[in-house]
């Protein structure tokens, strides 16, 4: 639930930069009790104060981007990618991650996402149609409480670039295809 509102809102903070549509995209989300909101907010609001030059810097050519492969026999491969953007080095799939784990730069936080099957589908999807994917910039956001994450932003959120190569891509997609097969 408050991954969902985060993504909400840094979502919307990726889209145009504006920071107090950002919280408000969070505020008006139908469905949700004001605890989770407000502690969304709370976290979006370090977040974008950690991230606003790089969002300036950064062009986003997508938000929220359906991503679908047909493997065959009903077998589709669905989901939303959170962004696609365009770095000083190139276009990258953006993922929002919020997580209990540690996110340090030598934790297995990273390794994992290496293997997570859904970032190697939508990058095999990616690369199937034609977009020149450098790689994966996960962000991501350990929980905390507003003034934990301002005091030490390093220890809360952390954004790695992986470059595509490092995705076991070739096992993803062979798992979805034998799943088809079956």
């Amino acid at each position: 639930e408050i991954g969902t509102l985060f993504h909400i809102g840094a979502a919307s903070f990726w889209k145009d930069g504006d920071e107090v549509n950002a919280k408000s995209m969070i505020a008006t989300a139908q469905g949700y009790d004001i605890e989770p909101v407000s502690y969304a907010i709370d976290m979006l609001e370090p977040y974008m104060a950690h991230y606003r030059e790089l969002q300036k810097q950064w062009k986003t050519l997508h938000v929220e981007k359906e991503i679908h492969h047909d493997f065959g026999n009903g077998i589709c491969f669905y989901g939303i990618a959170d962004a696609i953007v365009d770095t000083e080095s190139g276009i990258y799939l953006m993922e929002h991650k919020t997580t209990s784990s540690d996110i340090s730069l030598h934790s297995n936080y990273w390794d994992q996402m290496r293997v997570s099957q859904q970032l190697c589908l939508y990058l095999f999807v990616l690369l199937e149609s034609g977009e020149d994917v450098k790689g994966v910039w996960v962000d991501a956001i350990k929980r905390g409480t507003k003034e934990q994450m301002l005091a030490s932003p390093a220890k809360h959120m952390a954004m790695r670039s992986i470059p595509v190569e490092s995705f076991d891509i070739e096992s993803a997609v062979s798992d979805m295809q034998d799943i088809a097969e079956m």
